[in-house]
């Protein structure tokens, strides 16, 4: 097993190498080092258990897939609420990004562009953020991403005016 980079016009693409029932297996792992080599400590526990399935789409879900998952198995009361967030506002703007491709700017250009629109309150786009903040750490604890993408820099969030 092993971990490789490839250049190509794009910039460094990583790959993962193993072997799975007797055949060499390369598997694409993104442009992002800490990702790749999560990807490969991820193949060696499903090898070594035997529970590694060549379905590449589940070894990268895009957020939109990712979405669909969490939504259910998601027992809260917001769980209609989130439902009505992401499918509104995140996943014509990300949802078909694979979970570990989206970046800190990505979650900036959305945010910037839900207070661009003027029929969004500054309560919605924090609700919308925070909804997408708390699937990114459960991705987190799923170990499909190293990181959570959502560090906004302080300021980035409209201020919610206090109501009287």
């Amino acid at each position: 097993m092993g971990l490789f980079a490839r250049k190509r016009k794009s910039g460094i693409v990583y790959y993962i190498s193993f072997v799975w029932n007797g055949k060499q297996v390369q598997e694409r792992a993104g442009t992002d080092k800490r990702a790749a080599q999560q990807l490969e400590r991820q193949r060696k526990r499903e090898v070594r258990d035997a529970t590694y399935q060549p379905d590449m789409s589940s070894a990268r879900p895009t957020l939109g897939e990712y979405a669909d998952r969490w939504l259910a198995r998601r027992r809260t009361r917001t769980v209609a609420d989130d439902r009505s967030r992401l499918t509104l506002h995140v996943l014509p703007f990300l949802g078909a990004l694979h979970l570990d491709e989206i970046r800190p700017k990505h979650i900036r250009e959305l945010v910037e562009s839900l207070r661009e629109r003027e029929t969004i309150g500054p309560k919605t786009i924090r609700n919308v953020y925070g909804t997408l903040r708390t699937l990114f750490r459960d991705a987190v604890v799923d170990e499909l991403v190293v990181a959570t993408p959502c560090v906004l820099p302080k300021g980035a969030l409209p201020s919610v005016p206090n109501e009287e």
